[in-house]
């Protein structure tokens, strides 16, 4: 049996979905992913993680600030950013989704890309770097205690 989509089940919402309904008919917004599928023989550990990554304004090389909002479906996510979402309805960068344990690697590696991809914006005026990282847990697909080691 097939899923309905949100407009099948009867909620309505602004506009008119693209041919794809899908978050690549946005306009010049890009999503990418790289994934890990290895088996640790001496850990004995199967590791299977990865990183999606969204840029809403693709490779533009100015930066320009995005509408954002956050729900935190319980309180276990990580999602860094989210209080500046919170406070300015905007954001500016990627927005990363990993696994638990790479928040830190994810965020560290977005704000390396943005301060490279942004390079003069960051030399000529005073702009930092928040890029958005969340996290979902997977410990069904890995044995959680072993992959790292």
């Amino acid at each position: 049996m097939t899923k309905k989509r949100a407009r099948a089940l009867g909620l309505r919402f602004r506009g008119t979905p693209g041919p794809r309904n899908s978050l690549v008919d946005v306009p010049g917004l890009r999503v990418g992913q790289s994934q890990v599928l290895s088996e640790n023989e001496s850990a004995g550990a199967q590791i299977r993680t990865g990183v999606t990554a969204i840029l809403p304004r693709g490779f533009d090389r100015t930066p320009s600030p995005v509408l954002a909002g956050y729900f935190s479906l319980n309180g276990n996510g990580e999602m860094t950013g989210s209080h500046w979402i919170r406070d300015s309805g905007r954001f500016l960068g990627p927005i990363c989704l990993t696994n638990s344990h790479s928040v830190g690697i994810a965020h560290h590696t977005a704000v390396r890309w943005m301060i490279s991809h942004y390079a003069g914006v960051f030399e000529a005026e005073h702009v930092w770097a928040m890029p958005v990282v969340a996290e979902t847990y997977y410990g069904v697909l890995n044995e959680t205690s072993t992959a790292s080691r």
